[in-house]
């Protein structure tokens, strides 16, 4: 990873540089990603890559937008992630059937 963030707002800075590739953000840190964290950005290209595992609040991360990345590989080991995951997966339309498991 090229650039680390440590919170939300480090974060933020980096994804309104579109010069940056997002897979190239280190977010292993970061726990919160909400309020239309992407509102500045068309390609989310690279988000898959990320280290959620920290993250205890994805609210509405991706309002307003249609989202295409693969996030299989998203890990949230926290004790709520199941209502993290399913606000996340509503937010982005996956019925909760089709959404990954808790690993």
């Amino acid at each position: 990873m090229k650039y680390k963030s440590k919170n939300r707002d480090e974060l933020e800075e980096l994804i309104y540089d579109e010069n940056i590739y997002l897979g190239d953000i280190d977010t292993s840190l970061v726990d919160d990603m909400s309020d239309d964290l992407f509102s500045c950005r068309d390609d989310l290209k690279g988000i898959s890559n990320w280290n959620v595992h920290n993250v205890a609040c994805m609210v509405d991360i991706f309002m307003y937008r249609k989202h295409n990345e693969n996030l299989d590989g998203w890990l949230i080991d926290n004790p709520n992630a199941d209502k993290i995951c399913n606000a996340l997966f509503e937010q982005i339309g996956i019925k909760t059937s089709q959404k990954p498991k808790n690993k």
